[in-house]
């Protein structure tokens, strides 16, 4: 009986190990951050407004590029950069007619 089990428990393994090939890519799925990236990035520009802090926030026209999971704000003439996670995002208004972007952030 044992020796049974031991030799069902063999073949069971087997077909285990040879469904996976090394040579195989894993696609993992996109983060909420990437699909968000994605999203932006779509619409070609790279100034925005962006607005945080709720009714009583702050709002700043920047240019910024996106290293997932951040986008990257630098108001024109200053050196430094503010990083907003892009999961944090509330929601985005696009203007088509003025190629106009707006981000709002928790």
């Amino acid at each position: 009986m044992m020796k049974r089990l031991m030799i069902l428990l063999a073949l069971v393994a087997g077909m285990a190990f040879a469904g996976c090939s090394d040579d195989e890519e894993q696609v993992l799925p996109k983060t909420t951050a990437d699909q968000i990236a994605e999203e932006i990035l779509s619409y070609g520009i790279k100034e925005a407004t962006i607005r945080w802090g709720g009714d009583m926030g702050l709002s700043e026209e920047v240019t910024f590029e996106i290293e997932s999971p951040f986008l990257i704000a630098q108001k024109e003439g200053e050196d430094f950069c503010t990083y907003f996670p892009l999961e944090k995002l509330l929601y985005l208004y696009y203007s088509e007619t003025s190629n106009y972007l707006i981000l709002y952030f928790e």
